[in-house]
């Protein structure tokens, strides 16, 4: 005997509807005219008897996201993931991939004390990748005398970036400012890619 599963949604108060699940099936409902006490609205389900979790399997079928948000909204819910009533709808498995990028960053760390050499400065915990919590001023002219890492910015920058474009988005905007610094770049942007670098390295594992 296949498994009969109703869907029925009350039509009472169509801006806070509610899901309700009828069981036994929609047999009931018409025999007692109403088993939900209320004028309502459905559809209905049939699964093979071997099925073990009909509810589960109605929700690869039906994947209608709007009856369990209502009800989040209506109960002052923050996040999906709080409902604690069945929710076939919530329940589909995903996929999800997780981008490890500690073992490049620590490459990159290595690449700009391998690069500076003697001119780079023992790295220090910071919070933030940004020096004085701003971008770097870039040379103003010509006579201004450039910064001792400007041959290998550019080497240094382009490396990170790529990290920071895969999984690290904390890094873009330190980036970004400093990429544009690379033709005209003073000695307070070498502060800013040391403090940058730093702040990398206290943050391998974010």
């Amino acid at each position: 005997m296949p498994i009969i599963l109703t869907n029925a949604i009350p039509c009472k108060d169509g801006e806070h509807e509610v899901e309700q699940w009828d069981t036994i099936g929609i047999g009931s409902i018409m025999s007692k005219g109403s088993s939900l006490g209320e004028p309502w609205v459905g559809t209905t389900y049939l699964f093979p008897a071997s099925c073990k979790d009909p509810k589960a399997a109605m929700a690869t079928v039906k994947r209608d996201k709007s009856g369990a948000k209502k009800k989040a909204r209506a109960e002052g819910f923050s996040y999906m993931d709080q409902l604690v009533d069945d929710q076939p709808c919530m329940q589909k498995p995903v996929t999800t991939f997780t981008y490890d990028m500690e073992p490049f960053l620590k490459s990159c760390v290595d690449q700009y004390v391998t690069l500076a050499g003697r001119d780079a400065k023992p790295l220090k915990q910071v919070s933030t990748p940004f020096y004085e919590e701003r971008i770097a001023r870039p040379v103003a002219d010509e006579k201004e005398t450039k910064g001792v890492l400007a041959p290998i910015a550019a080497r240094v920058l382009m490396k990170v970036l790529f990290a920071a474009r895969m999984a690290r988005f904390d890094l873009l905007r330190a980036v970004q400012g400093l990429a544009a610094q690379v033709t005209k770049w003073s000695a307070d942007c070498d502060k800013a890619l040391h403090r940058l670098t730093c702040y990398v390295n206290s943050t391998l594992d974010y």
